[in-house]
């Protein structure tokens, strides 16, 4: 090519260049934090595209946040809606939340639980609902007060529940077929769930229970025999309570003394679902969040579940729901929030309903309803018979406190009495920043 060619030339190949640059700069330009994209208005296909990020600690939740994605999209045709979801081990997930909260880096909309709710909302990381309730998205009488209340501050909600917990008894019945013992009911104490625990025992094949030793897991065992985690207008720590010793110390025991429980080596990441769906565990004490899991894994034991054993102060046990909330720096908070007002409509949690115990009145029958061979009304009865779980800010103080004194019972590195002591004092600085309004 000439050089007087490639001067008459010059020109278009700028404006190309130029053209591509501007191409490739509103290509990138969607980008936003927290994980969301956008397009700007008016875009080819005439939508407004939102890319939401949402974290879960439990895959059934993430699984029913997607199904849900696709419907309200069908709900907006203006929209251009997607929402990544990431899901946490619980052992990890307070964790990687703070920080992404440190960051300013949190997901769209997460799953919040009561005790940690405190420090989030006084520290302006929750956006409030109220600006996006209307009376066709969200009418609170729908649902159990005492569970949404759990995320009201200044008496604005900022979470909506879709489940509440229930607690029982979860057992394998083949386990119990083959040792010919009848089946957990609700006549059991807690000295007839020790004697069965052991009966079932098969050391090196199968343990008849299994237990965790934290205060904050142990709580229904703790409540059923008189103890508590703080007084009622949560000033002090009641922890170092005989009551509180002596239950701890009866769990202990089911380890280390009878041999009827795993110790930490025998599940070091805490999981005793896994031990329980591969028929080692005969029966597993935990809450109703397991029907789920037992709903949608490739579980093929036979089991059901019975209600709590009494304690020398019958069945007391903690109910929670969690919650889904919206980031108060979340680049698409009011499509954000609308999701979430969306996700607690009754079209929403028909299906959820049927593996978990819905916060919606109107849906807890169908807890049972889908689930007509497994005596699940024995979890929703227990919601009756239920507090609700503790909470403070600077919940991990004494939570963190509260996991590592668990984990040294499961090793038998500790004692009962010296286990609530720590925890007690870390429990006490969190109550005083209560009281404080840090």
């Amino acid at each position: 090519m000439s050089q007087t060619n490639f001067a008459r030339k010059k020109p278009i190949a700028v404006f190309i260049v130029l053209l591509a640059l501007l191409v490739s700069a509103c290509s990138n330009s969607g980008t936003t934090g927290n994980g969301s994209s956008s397009s700007p208005e008016g875009s080819a296909k005439g939508k407004k595209a939102v890319s939401l990020t949402y974290a879960a600690w439990y895959q059934p939740y993430a699984d029913w946040i997607t199904e849900r994605a696709v419907a309200y999209q069908k709900l907006h045709p203006e929209l251009d809606f997607k929402v990544t979801t990431n899901v946490f081990p619980w052992a990890n997930y307070w964790e990687k939340l703070l920080a992404q909260a440190a960051g300013k880096d949190l997901p769209d909309i997460f799953d919040m639980n009561g005790p940690n709710f405190a420090d989030y909302v006084t520290k302006g990381q929750l956006s409030s609902l109220t600006p996006y309730i209307t009376s066709n998205n969200y009418n609170e009488a729908d649902f159990v007060t005492s569970i949404q209340d759990l995320y009201k501050y200044k008496n604005e909600p900022y979470g909506i529940s879709a489940a509440m917990d229930g607690n029982g008894i979860f057992y394998n019945k083949k386990i119990f077929d083959d040792n010919k013992i009848p089946y957990p009911d609700d006549t059991w104490d807690t000295n007839k769930f020790r004697e069965v625990a052991k009966q079932l025992t098969k050391p090196g094949s199968v343990w008849g229970t299994a237990v965790s030793l934290d205060v904050l897991s142990a709580q229904n065992w703790l409540l059923s025999n008189g103890g508590k985690i703080y007084n009622d207008d949560k000033t002090a720590s009641l922890l170092e309570s005989k009551e509180n010793i002596d239950t701890l110390q009866w769990l202990q025991d089911l380890v280390f003394v009878d041999k009827s429980a795993p110790d930490k080596t025998a599940a070091p990441d805490g999981n005793l679902v896994n031990l329980f769906i591969a028929g080692k565990i005969a029966m597993l004490p935990t809450g109703s969040s397991l029907v789920g899991t037992l709903k949608s894994s490739d579980a093929t034991i036979d089991w059901d579940v019975a209600p709590w054993p009494k304690g020398s102060q019958g069945i007391k046990v903690v109910t929670h729901g969690p919650a889904r909330v919206v980031a108060a720096n979340s680049k698409h908070k009011d499509v954000a929030a609308d999701f979430v007002l969306f996700l607690g409509q009754k079209d929403s949690l028909v299906e959820f309903s049927k593996s978990n115990i819905s916060s919606r009145k109107d849906l807890q029958s169908n807890f049972i309803q889908f689930n007509p061979d497994k005596n699940l009304k024995a979890l929703i009865d227990s919601t009756a018979l239920a507090t609700i779980y503790p909470a403070t800010t600077n919940f991990s103080l004494w939570n963190n406190e509260a996991t590592k004194q668990g984990d040294l019972l499961l090793l038998n590195q500790t004692k009962p009495a010296d286990a609530l002591k720590a925890v007690s004092v870390k429990l006490t600085e969190a109550l005083k920043a209560t009281n404080s309004g840090k």
